[in-house]
């Protein structure tokens, strides 16, 4: 269970992010993420692969002596294989916490950085997530307090169960609010188990979902409820909407900026359900973070990283530069 260091002189720590240098050492072969070929393994969540195959490329050919290889594997699977030592990194799509048997083993949080917006692409796997309402909804804009009102069972926050608690008038001044989305926990089956987790867990502070919740294995599923029930509201995947739904605007308050899901206000950083795509690393109490693991980390960070992410095949977006600093401070 332990942890190689390798001289990394030569990688111009002066900065935190700089173009890794060639003729870095090979890990030993009694690191755990070396496989018996000799190729360094990388297990993460099926939606990294464009990203991890676009970075091991760039990281291969500063460091010619060494081959990445990657499997696919759930979230779970990939942070389970870091606390064992088994992957060089976990790219997941979720950010991690913690466990107890994380904090048992390696005695010591979870070190992660982000180093992608999620894909607005038709054909990406992982996209941010959107509002939907039926196109006789009058509104076009919703706040993330009223989303976690209509959505869950808020402890001190009014529930919003008929539209016109929301000011809608017309034909559905009297209706009820009809909500829907995939399963609030992955124990049901879906097309994206980290919905629950981003949604009830993340946005609505932990919360159970409202008892008028209607659950789809599938955001077509949901869109295709919206489309044919004009007092329902959803939330789908910004890629996964169909024909038939009007996509809202979401503001963080009364008063605050209107913010549209498009790819330009995603990578702004200021889209309220935007999502990441995250490398985490194993960092031992009291040691310094695997040398390789460093490098990669690090690479993925760097200009010609970024560059790398956004030529990827799926079209995640590249981090914009102050979300570049922020990740980059973690090194401090």
């Amino acid at each position: 269970m332990s942890v190689h260091y390798f001289n990394l002189a030569a990688l111009c720590m002066t900065t935190l992010l700089c173009t890794p240098c060639r003729g870095q050492q090979a890990p030993t072969p009694t690191s755990g993420y070396v496989l018996p070929d000799g190729s360094i393994r990388i297990i993460g969540a099926p939606e990294s692969e464009g990203i991890v195959h676009a970075l091991n490329v760039l990281f291969e050919q500063s460091h010619p002596s060494l081959h990445l290889k990657f499997e696919k594997s759930n979230t779970l699977g990939s942070i389970d294989s870091l606390i064992f030592d088994a992957t060089l990194v976990a790219p997941v799509v979720a950010p991690y916490g913690g466990g107890i048997a994380y904090s048992d083993i390696v005695k010591a949080p979870p070190f992660s950085i982000r180093i992608a917006h999620a894909s607005v692409s038709p054909t990406a796997a992982f996209s941010p997530l959107a509002v939907i309402v039926n196109p006789a909804n009058p509104m076009d804009k919703i706040s993330m307090d009223q989303l976690a009102s209509i959505f869950s069972k808020p402890l001190r926050s009014p529930v919003f169960s008929h539209w016109r608690q929301l000011n809608v008038a017309g034909p559905l001044l009297l209706q009820p609010v009809s909500p829907a989305g995939l399963p609030w926990t992955d124990h049901y089956t879906s097309d994206d188990p980290a919905f629950g987790d981003d949604v009830f867990l993340r946005r609505f502070n932990g919360a159970a979902p409202a008892d008028t919740y209607r659950m789809f294995q599938t955001y077509r599923e949901v869109a295709a409820f919206v489309a044919a029930n004009s007092a329902a509201i959803g939330i789908v995947a910004l890629n996964q909407i169909t024909p038939g739904v009007k996509v809202l605007g979401i503001t963080d308050g009364p008063s605050a900026k209107v913010r549209i899901p498009s790819a330009a206000e995603i990578r702004s950083g200021h889209y309220p359900l935007d999502r990441y795509v995250y490398l985490y690393a194993r960092v031992p109490k009291g040691k310094p973070m695997d040398a390789l693991a460093l490098a990669y980390l690090q690479l993925a960070l760097s200009p010609e990283g970024q560059a790398a992410i956004a030529a990827e095949y799926e079209g995640y977006l590249p981090l914009n530069p102050t979300e570049v600093a922020e990740e980059q401070s973690k090194f401090e």
